[in-house]
């Protein structure tokens, strides 16, 4: 195993663990467990959005890597264009992270998702025991918090204008949150 997947694999960890202990309610099977080739990566639920917390590993070294979160807030809405302007508009007021609409439009439907991605070498910024390493560690961790909160606290809203529905628990909207966020 590379210093990258290593060190990506560690910074997950860490995560789900902090994730955990702020929102015990909240992990949830990953559609894949059990498959080799299953990505890894933690399923959050918290109030109506479901989060995926995953890896992309591009290289070898140490930082070649980033850790995502992505929350969707709304499923299987007919309204495209309402989605695509509601995103949109929530854009405009970001600094950090970004709305998006996945949609088809031969098939009618639409998701909104919230996320946001920190890279690799700002968790490896982190692995000091100082003081400014441990204030880093706090804010990226408040980064990946952010996205389940605001997923939890915008799904019913984000479903209301998409004329969708906030994702539920099955294994059905666990796979949707697979495809939606991981492309």
């Amino acid at each position: 195993m590379s210093e990258a997947a290593r060190e990506a694999l560690a910074a997950l960890r860490v995560v789900e663990h902090a994730l955990t202990e702020r929102h015990p309610e909240g992990p949830r099977p990953h559609p894949l467990s059990g498959r080799p080739d299953a990505p890894a990566a933690a399923v959050f639920r918290h109030g109506d959005a479901l989060s995926l917390i995953s890896l992309d590993v591009r290289g070898e070294g140490p930082g070649e890597w980033s850790l995502g979160a992505t929350a969707v807030l709304a499923l299987a809405g007919a309204e495209i264009d309402a989605a695509l302007e509601w995103v949109n508009e929530r854009n405009r007021r970001l600094s950090v992270g970004k709305y998006y609409c996945a949609h088809s439009r031969e098939a009618g439907v639409a998701a909104i998702a919230y996320d946001t991605w920190v890279q690799g070498a700002a968790f490896g910024a982190c692995s000091g025991a100082d003081e400014a390493g441990g204030r880093l560690a706090t804010v990226l961790l408040a980064m990946v918090a952010n996205v389940l909160d605001t997923g939890a606290a915008e799904a019913a809203q984000a479903a209301a204008a998409i004329g969708g529905r906030p994702p539920g628990d099955s294994e059905a909207d666990r796979q949707a949150l697979l495809v939606i966020a991981l492309g």
